[in-house]
């Protein structure tokens, strides 16, 4: 077994600082690593090179300072090490990135092929399923777990929002992969020395098959149009409490313009759909406005054209619906066929998806078949006329870069459809206008179902709490400070007496204490609650990004120095453990009066 593992060299984005002055990047000093998530892949590569002897190459793309990262792989016992480098490369967004490296697993003989599912220096999750589509090979994303049948095939197991699939591969494939379902091995001191005396092949554009057209900057679709420094919320009252957060087009003016409307696509699951797909009609409508077009959603599933309507009330003009068997659960392939074939026969000029294991999966794919740009995780979708578009509409999209320390707003000026991934909960629904009118439309798909080698083995339902924290009115949410499950039982205890939900920071998710499900901020969820009170929660920017729209934040914190409270309406400086339990005795002594 061959198997092809993709790492990045990445900044360590909690380092990160912005100069205030110039709102730029300050780089020096700031340590570049593996990413995370490539880690974990290189971890499951090798632990299936324990398991059957497979050799592993890893590859990645970047400047010579890359090779530190190849080496830290071949201590952990990667066999071979190819670093793409090449001035050629220069600017790439991920389509031009993920075609160029490819192109150099064209040249390599291969079984499998493991990706992280994103960096954290953009997050956008988009490499990995766009590869898969330039080497038309399957793909599964979101992997927590994969394992050799007897039968050659891998059985693998995808994490969603609130379920597990196991699904079945045949065949070449490409896995990205979760770095929290996959704790990397330690280099020995033997490893790291043997790993300066091996050597790291660097392979410049020449070496790899492409079209010239198609890399750097000139074969990026996207551009960054500005980036900016995250705007703050003013801060509010703080106090002491002593001891006692086809190919790659550049379409002619005259194409563009036959490029009209925004469409939706509408995520359901098990025939419901998605909060999330309200939310982007309400952005749709704004911008379909703002254009002078029409909103049109797309719904795909099985027995589940009744739903139709109610995508209109929430502001479709038009839905357009593909209902049949083969859409019962969602599958790569499958969904990828529907949405190319409609976006090819109606030519919209905006396609919105949800950031969701779903939309992240797809999207990236459909836009690498498309030859188009796609821009992840947007926080802010607009149509502006102004000198820098030379007075024509033009579509932005803002976006976190760099862990969430930078805002990036970026176009795609030369090619349609414009494609953005968005958050849910980042925007907001439409008031529901029942018996509102509109226009359903059947579409029959035409599959090719000699590129299905993915199939469903099971789904595997999480035991969820009932309220999601993306709902919750009152939410509780706890940081390292909460430091175990004790802790974060205090905060429960308070959470029932005020009628809230316990959320919490990514530090504790990643250290076991908290599910994946209940973790606010840029990798988790973002809310938008009545009230937010955090607890022990520093206020790192990633965590910020999910939770600063919230009606009112109270913070409680021993450090009062904690960037939380740049946020807070109400700052309480003091020890969590003390405050907190005190607090829940008071209110539950007021809510009995």
């Amino acid at each position: 077994m061959n198997i092809i593992v993709c790492i990045k060299q990445v900044p360590d984005t909690t380092e990160i600082k912005i100069d205030p002055v110039k709102g730029t990047l300050i780089r020096d000093g700031v340590p570049s690593i593996m990413n995370p998530d490539d880690k974990g892949g290189l971890e499951l590569a090798l632990r299936l090179k324990d398991q059957f002897g497979a050799n592993v190459t890893v590859v990645s793309m970047g400047p010579p300072q890359a090779d530190v990262i190849m080496r830290e792989a071949f201590a952990m016992g990667a066999d071979r090490a190819i670093l793409l480098s090449d001035r050629k490369f220069a600017g790439s967004d991920t389509l031009a990135t993920s075609y160029a490296i490819a192109g150099l697993c064209r040249t390599l003989d291969y079984d499998l092929i493991i990706a992280g599912r994103q960096a954290i220096d953009g997050d956008t999750a988009q490499v990995g399923p766009e590869m898969a589509e330039h080497l038309g090979l399957p793909q599964v994303s979101y992997v927590c777990d994969a394992k050799v049948l007897d039968n050659g095939h891998l059985l693998v197991h995808k994490e969603n929002e609130d379920s597990v699939q196991v699904l079945e591969v045949e065949g070449k494939c490409l896995l990205t992969v979760l770095a929290s379902a996959f704790e990397p091995r330690y280099m020995t001191v033997s490893g790291i020395v043997e790993a300066y005396n091996r050597e790291v092949e660097v392979w410049g554009a020449d070496k790899i098959d492409y079209d010239e057209t198609r890399l750097g900057l000139s074969g990026s679709p996207t551009k960054v149009f500005q980036s900016f420094p995250k705007a703050m919320k003013a801060p509010g009252e703080v106090h002491e409490v002593s001891e006692e957060k086809t190919h790659h087009l550049k379409v002619t003016a005259m194409e563009l313009k036959d490029y009209k409307n925004v469409f939706v696509f509408a995520e359901q699951r098990e025939g419901n759909i998605q909060s999330v797909a309200y939310e982007l009609l309400g952005k749709a409508r704004d911008l379909a406005d703002t254009l002078g077009e029409k909103v049109v959603a797309m719904l795909l599933g099985c027995g589940i054209k009744d739903q139709a309507q109610k995508l209109i009330e929430f502001g479709a003009d038009e839905v357009i619906v593909a209902d049949c068997p083969e859409l019962k659960d969602y599958l790569s392939e499958q969904y990828t066929q529907v949405v190319d074939q409609i976006v090819k026969e109606r030519c919209p000029n905006i396609v919105l998806y949800g950031a969701t294991t779903i939309g992240r999966d797809m999207a990236p794919r459909i836009a690498a078949r498309l030859k188009t740009g796609l821009t992840a995780d947007c926080t802010k979708l607009e149509v502006v006329s102004d000198e820098k578009s030379n007075g024509e509409p033009q579509f932005r999209m803002t976006r976190p870069a760099f862990g969430g320390n930078l805002m990036a707003t970026i176009i795609c000026p030369n090619t349609r459809p414009q494609m953005s991934t968005v958050r849910p909960g980042v925007m907001q629904k439409r008031q529901r206008e029942e018996g509102r009118q509109g226009v359903v439309t059947m579409f029959a798909p035409k599959f090719d179902t000699s590129k299905f080698h993915v199939k469903l083995v099971e789904t595997i339902k999480e035991d969820k709490a009932v309220v999601d924290i993306a709902d919750a009115k009152i939410l509780v949410s706890g940081g390292r400070g909460v430091q175990n499950k004790e802790g974060f039982d205090k905060l429960q205890a308070l959470a029932d007496v005020i009628g809230g939900v316990v959320s919490s920071s990514r530090a504790m998710v990643d250290n076991g204490v908290m599910p994946h499900d209940r973790q606010v901020g840029q990798t988790g969820k973002t809310v938008r609650p009545n009230l937010y009170m955090a607890c022990g929660i520093s206020g790192a920017i990633q965590h910020l990004a999910g939770m600063e729209e919230s009606d009112f934040i109270i913070a409680i914190n021993k450090d009062k120095f904690a960037p939380i409270f740049s946020v807070a309406d109400l700052g309480i400086v003091g020890d969590l453990h003390k405050i907190v339990p005190m607090l829940t005795e008071r209110l539950k002594k007021e809510m009995e009066k």
